[in-house]
């Protein structure tokens, strides 16, 4: 076992239980200890940031960190679940579309509270994100991968990139104004659940 995979393993394990048991289950189950602050996070600040529903992009957001999370943990600790070439590329679009994900919360924090506040944990986790993936691209590099895997790669980085791209159009065109959603999430942040604003 390389150096590269042993790294892999150990931030990927990390960021599978946070993203996938913290980020995820917190969006989605009403018992789970983060259910209280995430809902009217996303209900009145997160979906405002982006001019999109807040429930909507929590029921998005929430089961794509839960599957992304789980995924991860799956990819890195079994094999024989299919073609151990497949499961490499699909760990590397793994890393790819987390890093996406935590990018968007990185511009997200970033808009609202300052750039000090975001880099962590935002700035640190996209730092992970992407060591992860560079980890799995020196393990399983795109160039030694058969032709339909890597396409697979490059194409699943296309629809990030195209999400990307709409998040950021929607938040200029339909965004409210960061300093009224900033008071906001203080607001929530301070009282610490789910409370109407």
């Amino acid at each position: 076992m390389t150096a590269a995979t042993v790294i892999s393993k150990i931030l990927g394990t990390l960021m599978g239980l946070m993203m996938g048991g913290v980020a995820g289950c917190g969006a989605l189950i009403p018992r789970h200890p983060m259910y209280g602050l995430l809902v009217p996070t996303y209900r009145d600040v997160v979906g405002p940031f982006f001019g999109l529903p807040g429930n909507y992009v929590r029921l998005f957001i929430g089961p794509t960190n839960l599957f992304a999370g789980a995924c991860m943990l799956l990819g890195l600790w079994t094999s024989g679940l299919m073609n151990g070439e497949q499961q490499d590329a699909l760990l590397i679009c793994d890393g790819i579309g987390l890093s996406i994900l935590i990018l968007m919360a990185f511009v997200f924090h970033v808009t609202l509270e300052g750039l000090k506040k975001a880099l962590v944990p935002c700035g640190v986790m996209f730092v992970m994100f992407q060591t992860f993936t560079i980890c799995r691209l020196q393990s399983t590099p795109l160039h030694d991968m058969q032709p339909e895997h890597a396409q697979m790669v490059r194409n699943f980085c296309g629809v990030c990139f195209m999400g990307f791209l709409a998040a950021i159009i929607f938040r200029l065109l339909y965004g409210e104004d960061a300093a009224i959603l900033n008071q906001r999430n203080e607001f929530i942040q301070l009282h610490g659940g789910d409370v109407e604003l």
